[in-house]
């Protein structure tokens, strides 16, 4: 069983891997991620040190601690945690955002900012559906078929975004299959016309 500061380390952690995720703007999160690593690195490596001081009498209490921090180091710094919120989000917000494109071909959404033609504000704040202030991409393209984007993450500077783009466009629809085809590690079909990719098309 956990202690209760063990378990409120896990909570903050698990909380702040959300706010990062969803709030968080991109050229921040490089810094907060940095301070990050380095604490946690640091208390495990205390926490290691303590470990085998205490080798002839190790606690479970240390054991615990000793795991819990090194995990956290681990999924902190390989970004498993985003993996894993990544997902969630698809499976949870799924019907939403099908929701929003059905919204998009009956024409009750539309690009709807004056600096940019293909940029649709959501009308709501809550729940996030796409980062960086709900705002997704509505491209129309012949025949009436269109693609949305919904970003995962915003890009900055040389960084790519990644999103989750549905599409009915064959030619779209190509160039997504060359994306997957070069890395799919970071591009691949979830389902019909559901996409996830990163960088431009």
């Amino acid at each position: 069983m956990l202690k209760s500061k063990t378990l409120w380390v896990l909570v903050g952690w698990s909380l702040l891997m959300l706010f990062n995720h969803y709030y968080v703007p991109a050229f921040i999160l490089s810094f907060d991620l940095l301070v990050l690593w380095l604490t946690l690195i640091i208390i495990s490596t205390w926490q290691i040190i303590n470990l085998f001081l205490e080798r002839k009498t190790i606690s479970k209490l240390r054991l615990q601690k000793v795991f819990l921090f090194s995990v956290l180091f681990v999924l902190t710094f390989w970004g498993s945690a985003d993996k894993v919120i990544e997902r969630a989000d698809w499976s949870i917000f799924f019907k939403k955002r099908q929701e929003i494109v059905e919204q998009i071909k009956a024409n009750q959404l539309k690009p709807n900012v004056s600096w940019n033609g293909v940029y649709c504000q959501l009308p709501f704040s809550f729940p996030i559906i796409s980062n960086g202030g709900n705002g997704i991409l509505i491209e129309y393209r012949p025949k009436g078929s269109v693609t949305v984007t919904f970003f995962i993450f915003c890009n900055y500077f040389e960084a790519p975004s990644t999103q989750f783009v549905y599409t009915n466009d064959a030619g779209d629809m190509k160039l997504i299959d060359e994306k997957i085809k070069k890395d799919p590690s970071k591009n691949w079909r979830i389902k019909t016309f559901w996409y996830r990719t990163e960088g431009e098309l």
